[in-house]
């Protein structure tokens, strides 16, 4: 069998060297040592290594400066005993004693594979580093003893004879004579020097192992193999230069030796300049972070009120504590708003303006005049989204200009960020908070009801009970078109439609001019959304906002269930191709799918007979019924909420099947009506006990959902038609 191929040295420092291949080099030391021994560098092993390193640099400090060290010095608490591998650590220093090792990069890297390969057996990387410096300190530790010894001799001490001959033997007589001394200088602070760095790279290393429970991405990406790679390295690269100062009286400066030195002390300098102190800093940042979000989780609380807007208003620099009074333009403490009610309005700098025009109302009709409530502005900005505090200034000024209550500072504090995400449901959306007096939080989001009911919705908490009951989802969706408010004030029956497929628009209303026997179209009973006169964007967003409302409060007994079922119906139909709303007056009677819609206006010869005994929409509801009990080519129906608060239900039902719709990771909700195809309805529309619960989050990667069925006039199922929904909600 032949002997394995030596591993080839190289030398770190050229271009073709990059990360990836030091790594594999390094890792190339490790296939032969699929076993691990336990040893495991502690914390307490490490202190007691780098507290032989700093005594040793502070001691070739003094005698750089021929200062007599401090008498006062504070000690780094040491453990009583410790465990260590010492076979392995004198296996180490016999790799750290090799001469002429500074001749080039390739004979460091060989010396540091070789240590490399010696604690092979050691699984923990860092342990692979610190068992280098503790052999390295070992030696440098017992040099630099008996150099302050020379500086302060113990002249009692028996064994003085003893020290003498030991600091002969090691050289030490070298750097305790001036003139000696002085020739080795430069060389000996520039060596002190690198010591120093490699125990700070080792430091920061163990900083970030222990700030990454903060944020994972500081050690994801690095390789930390190299990272221990270049410590020890630079150890070896101090050996030789020790080695180097000692091993002649006559000390001369080596170029090629001093070029390599620096070679090394530059590379373990950007390390600590600028690799390593950019990924401390955001590690520093992100727990400083993690500890202010759990302090105002502790301050959120009535006793601690002025404490807790401080901090989560204020950097924690910042000593001008003051909001803005929009109403007088002046500055007022944080102070005047303990034991009040407030509502913090928290967005984006860049507001939108028709949620001011709602607020104001409030504002100018409720909260002037009550003394016990606030409006607060916070303006958030959030680098994650590219923003910053320069840039949003111009902004935020402008939009503080317009407003008449409290405005704080624009907040950029990824703590106080944090616990507006994850404590008061904050995700981007503009919303109005309301928080009692007492810190507790009755509303997360008043802005919905204030868009529905304007000041009427004050106070919030009880809104719901006091107006949900009589309130009309449609006609307030449609508030400001005159036929609308004519044909609901005059009890009148009327249609309100809409729809993609212009044809399907042209047919609809041709049926309904036909059956209201209508010659003038303009007085047809009949409103198209997508009008001209319309605006169909601001009739969708109501209509959103008003299901989004019945949703988050559908365990509300005063929340209509009909009316909800119509408005969720309703809102699955954003981008069908048509679709229709019957109302009576300020009553919804039905909603319809333009499918359903024009199959019953075309069938109006076959129910028109009950217009004898009933009204029209009492007949349209009733054809609806009978034509969609047994329908098994229902379109698949699907809505979207984006940002959604915290309370969104988990489960929700399909107004058209009455199985529980599929819910989504991006909570979106779907339903394919398979509880009508596999006729699991009985004739109450009530859903089987063997009806199943879809919950295995399936979906297209488009969150879509294809339906390719249609029925036609004979209920005959032709595949010739694609039904696609996807409703977001905002």
């Amino acid at each position: 069998m032949a002997p394995p191929k030596e591993q080839e040295p190289l030398d770190p420092f050229i271009a073709s060297t990059t990360p990836e291949v030091l790594h594999h080099h390094i890792n190339y030391t490790h296939n032969d040592n699929p076993s691990y021994d336990s040893f495991v560098a502690s914390n307490e092993y490490y202190v007691v290594v780098e507290s032989v390193l700093n005594h040793s640099t502070q001691i070739v400090d003094e005698v750089l400066n021929y200062n007599r060290a401090s008498e006062n010095k504070v000690e780094t608490p040491l453990p009583n005993r410790i465990d260590e591998p010492v076979c392995m650590l004198k296996k180490i220093g016999c790799q750290l004693s090799t001469c002429n090792v500074l001749c080039e990069p390739k004979s460091v890297d060989q010396s540091t594979i070789a240590i490399l390969k010696e604690v092979a057996s050691t699984k923990d990387w860092e342990t692979k580093a610190v068992l280098t410096l503790a052999a390295f300190a070992m030696e440098f530790g017992d040099f630099c003893c008996l150099i302050a010894n020379h500086l302060h001799p113990f002249t009692a001490s028996p064994h003085v004879d003893l020290t003498k001959s030991l600091a002969l033997l090691k050289r030490t007589n070298l750097f305790t004579e001036p003139l000696k001394m002085n020739a080795r200088k430069q060389a000996t602070i520039e060596l002190n020097n690198l010591i120093k760095d490699t125990l700070k790279m080792m430091e920061s290393i163990f900083e970030i192992e222990k700030l990454a429970k903060y944020d994972a991405e500081l050690i994801t990406d690095r390789m930390k193999e190299v990272d221990v790679y270049w410590i020890i390295s630079a150890v070896v690269v101090c050996a030789a230069k020790l080695t180097s100062l000692t091993s002649t009286t006559e000390y001369c400066t080596n170029e090629q030796e001093q070029g390599i030195f620096k070679k090394y002390a530059e590379k373990i300098g950007i390390f600590n300049n600028k690799e390593l102190k950019d990924l401390l800093e955001k590690g520093r940042k992100k727990e400083a972070d993690d500890k202010k979000y759990r302090e105002l989780k502790r301050l959120n609380n009535p006793r601690e009120i002025v404490k807790f807007l401080t901090l989560l208003l204020f950097d924690e620099k910042e000593t001008d504590h003051h909001l803005f009074d929009g109403s007088t333009s002046v500055e007022v403490e944080v102070e005047l708003l303990k034991e009040k009610n407030l509502l913090f309005l928290i967005s984006r700098p860049n507001i939108e303006e028709d949620i001011i025009s709602h607020l104001k109302l409030v504002h100018d009709e409720k909260i002037i005049k009550n003394d016990q409530y606030k409006i607060v502005w916070l303006p958030i900005v959030d680098d994650d989204k590219g923003e910053t505090v320069d840039n949003q200034k111009a902004s935020f000024q402008s939009w503080k200009s317009k407003m008449p209550w409290l405005s704080s500072k624009l907040v950029s504090d990824k703590g106080s960020i944090r616990f507006l995400r994850e404590d008061w449901g904050f995700v981007g959306r503009t919303i109005l908070l309301v928080r009692n007096a007492k810190a507790t939080v009755e509303k997360r989001d008043a802005l919905p009801m204030i868009q529905i009911w304007g000041a009427a919705a004050f106070p919030f908490h009880d809104a719901e009970v006091r107006m949900s009951a009589e309130f009309n989802w449609m006609i307030h969706a449609l508030k400001g078109q005159s036929k609308i408010q004519q044909w609901a004030e005059h009890d009148d029956v009327f249609f309100i439609y809409g729809g993609k497929d212009k044809e399907w628009v042209k047919k609809f209303e041709i049926k309904v001019d036909e059956i209201f026997k209508i010659k003038d179209p303009t007085k047809a009973p009949r409103y198209n959304v997508n009008s001209p006169e319309g605006d169909v964007e601001k009739f969708w967003k109501t209509i959103a906002e008003s299901f989004l409302f019945v949703l988050l409060h559908s365990n509300k007994p005063e929340i209509d269930a009909f009316k909800r079922k119509e408005l969720q119906k309703l809102i699955t139909y954003i981008g069908e191709e048509g679709w229709c709303v019957l109302m009576k007056g300020s009553k919804t009677v039905i909603t319809c799918h333009g499918l359903t819609a024009l199959r019953i206006l075309n069938d109006f010869d076959t129910w028109k007979v009950n217009l004898q005994e009933n009204s029209f929409e009492i007949c349209f509801e009733r054809y609806y019924e009978m034509v969609t009990r047994y329908d098994l080519t229902k379109y698949c129906s699907s809505f979207s909420i984006l940002d959604p608060q915290t309370d969104v239900p988990n489960e929700v039902k399909c107004v058209e099947c009455y199985g529980v719709m599929e819910k989504h990771i991006t909570f979106t909700f779907k339903c394919c009506h398979s509880n009508l195809k596999d006729n699991k309805v009985n004739k109450d529309n009530k859903v089987t006990e063997d009806t199943k619960v879809t919950k295995d989050n399936k979906g297209n990667n488009d969150n879509k959902v294809t339906e390719d069925t249609k029925v036609t006039k004979d209920n005959k199922v032709n595949k010739d038609t694609n039904v696609t929904k996807d409703i977001n909600l905002v």
